[in-house]
């Protein structure tokens, strides 16, 4: 697989999970927000919307191991590395915490590190896969994502202020 059609995947998949994860919320977040008021049904609509962005990290990573071709325990490794890193959830104070998105870019950097490796070990050794495929498909590209994701969140934000002063001029 070339560089670009593997490039290509990881961002046709990340847009399918934005897509997908911020849609409801972008079409009726502001209308069940405001008719809250007048029902429960409403107020509840309101809050489903909003807490299906949170799933984006997650959209994104089933997304994207789609777009590879991966097996259930592949793409659930792959899953989890993208929600964890993603930063979307924080333990503060004890408890765990969803806040937003999470870094798009992070995940799909961690998305691209486990599909590397999960191609890398295509399943070696059968008999421990289900064992194997978790940790270093997982845990570990996780870990390097929670690494990253200082530098990248910097990157980013320096990104969003870029464009915010080109858009204020």
């Amino acid at each position: 697989m070339s560089t670009k059609e593997f490039l290509n995947k990881i961002l046709n998949g990340a847009a399918m999970g934005i897509v997908v994860g911020l849609i409801p919320s972008a079409i009726f977040g502001a209308i069940f927000s405001a008719l809250a008021q007048y029902s429960s049904v409403f107020a509840t609509l309101s809050q489903i919307v909003t807490a299906i962005t949170f799933t984006v990290p997650a959209l994104v990573g089933m997304f994207i191991a789609l777009e590879f071709k991966l097996t259930s325990i592949e793409s659930a490794a792959l899953i989890g590395a993208t929600f964890v890193s993603s930063g979307a959830a924080r333990l503060v104070d004890g408890a765990w915490v969803l806040k937003g998105t999470g870094d798009l870019i992070n995940i799909m950097i961690t998305a691209s590190i486990a599909v590397l490796i999960i191609k890398w070990y295509d399943n070696r050794v059968k008999n421990l896969g289900i064992v194997i495929v978790p940790i270093l498909g997982g845990v570990l590209p996780a870990f390097i994502g929670l690494l990253t994701l200082p530098y990248v969140g910097q990157l980013t934000g320096l990104l969003g202020s870029l464009i915010a002063n080109f858009t204020n001029l």
